[in-house]
């Protein structure tokens, strides 16, 4: 019973989480031979988050080190991500 009680407070607890208003995008950011998928929050635009992304990239190290510095995307060419194109 008290097992119920807490998996119910704890769902409750992360449901804002599920429900955070987030959307796939595809990032098409130049010479790449597939495109990047991207999270973007309804709370910013797409070029907001491809910058995000290439923030969070630049803060770690084994991905700079792969790319030989932190690779120069342009942060255009974002659209939604296609749901019938979706594997």
């Amino acid at each position: 019973m008290i097992r119920s009680f807490m998996g119910l407070v704890i769902l409750s607890l992360l449901s804002p989480l599920a429900q955070a208003g987030i959307s796939l995008y595809e990032w098409h950011p130049g010479e790449t031979l597939a495109p990047l998928i991207i999270p973007v929050r309804d709370s910013e635009t797409p070029r907001q988050a491809a910058e995000r992304y290439l923030r969070e990239f630049a803060k770690t190290p084994e991905l700079v080190e792969l790319f030989d510095g932190v690779p120069h995307f342009p942060t255009e060419d974002i659209k939604p991500l296609d749901k019938d194109g979706r594997e």
